[in-house]
C-alpha cells in the first residue's frame, strides 16, 4: 500500500475495492476461478499462467498507472468529520459517533465508502472537495454540523459534489430527545436476541 499510495493514508477497504474492480475487469467473459486469489493472511495471487514476450514488442508505460481521479466513480463517497457546534468539547464524541454511524451506514448501502479512519485525517471546514478528489478518487462528500443543547438537537447534513463543488442536497434534522418516544423494536420487545 506504501508503493501505490505514498505519503497517504489509506484504509484496507480501499485496497479490497481496488482487487474487485481489478477482478471484474480481468475476469470479464472468464469461466471458472478468478484471475487474482486472495491468499489468506498474505495477500493476492496473479492465478494465470505468465507468459514472457520479445523485449521489443512490450510497450512499457514510463510510470505505475494510477487511478483516473478526475473521473472517480460516481458511486464514491467520503463522510467527514461532523463539526460540533456545541459550547461543550466534550460533546465532540457526540459528533465523532455521527461521522463513525454515517460511515458505516453508507458502506451497507452498497457505496464505495473511505473509511472513517482515513476521513478523520481531514477537518470539514478546511478540506477543498477538488482536493479530495484529487487525493482520494471520491465523487461526493458528506458534511455537517452537530449541536446539542441538552435534550435538543440539531444537525445540519450537506451533499457536494467534487467536480463541481455544487451542493446536491442539504437538510437539517432537529429533535428534542424528551419527546422522543419510540416503540421499542419487534426483537428487543419479544425478549429474541
Amino acid at each position: 500500500m506504501a508503493a501505490v499510495w505514498p505519503q497517504m493514508v489509506v484504509e484496507e477497504s480501499n485496497l479490497a475495492f481496488q482487487i474487485g474492480a481489478l477482478r471484474r475487469v480481468l475476469d470479464r467473459g472468464r469461466t471458472g476461478d478468478s484471475c487474482i486469489q486472495t491468499v489468506t493472511r498474505r495477500g493476492y495471487r496473479f492465478a494465470p499462467p505468465v507468459r514472457r514476450l520479445e523485449e521489443e514488442t512490450v510497450d512499457r508505460p514510463t510510470a505505475f498507472p494510477r487511478g483516473d481521479a478526475s473521473s472517480p466513480s460516481s458511486q464514491s463517497i467520503i463522510v467527514l468529520p461532523f463539526a460540533n457546534l456545541s459550547s461543550d468539547p466534550e460533546q465532540q464524541h457526540f459528533a465523532d459517533g455521527i461521522t463513525e454511524d454515517l460511515t458505516t451506514d453508507l458502506q451497507i448501502s452498497g457505496l464505495f465508502v473511505i473509511g472513517s479512519r482515513s476521513a478523520f485525517v481531514y477537518n470539514a471546514k478546511l478540506a477543498d472537495p477538488k482536493q479530495l478528489r484529487r487525493e482520494l478518487g471520491v465523487h461526493y462528500v458528506l458534511h455537517g454540523s452537530v449541536r446539542r443543547l441538552g435534550s435538543r438537537v440539531r444537525m445540519n447534513v450537506q451533499l457536494t459534489d467534487t467536480e463541481t463543488e455544487g451542493l446536491l442536497w442539504a437538510e437539517r434534522f432537529e429533535i428534542d430527545r424528551r419527546n422522543d418516544r419510540r416503540p421499542p423494536r419487534p426483537d428487543a420487545a419479544s425478549g429474541a436476541s
